[in-house]
C-alpha cells in the first residue's frame, strides 16, 4: 500500500522477468544441437527409417516366399 511497497513490488517483478528469460535462454543453449550433433542426429533418423523399410521389406519377401511354396 505503500509507494516504498509498490516499488519493492515492480523491482521484485522485474527481477522475476529477467530471472526467467536468463533460465529460457540458458534451457535453449543447453537442448540446442550443434552442427556435427544434428549431422548425428539426422544420420541416426536416416539408419532407422532405412531398418524400417528393410523389415517390411523382408516380411514382404517372406510372405510371397510362402505364398509361392504352399
Amino acid at each position: 500500500m505503500t509507494n516504498l511497497g509498490r516499488i519493492i513490488c515492480i523491482v521484485a517483478c522485474i527481477w522475476g522477468v529477467f530471472i526467467l528469460s536468463l533460465f529460457v535462454v540458458a534451457l535453449t543453449n543447453t537442448t540446442e544441437f550443434s552442427a556435427k550433433e544434428g549431422q548425428v542426429y539426422d544420420a541416426i533418423i536416416m539408419e532407422r527409417a532405412v531398418r524400417k523399410k528393410l523389415k517390411k521389406d523382408a516380411g514382404i519377401l517372406i510372405k510371397e516366399f510362402f505364398i509361392l511354396t504352399f
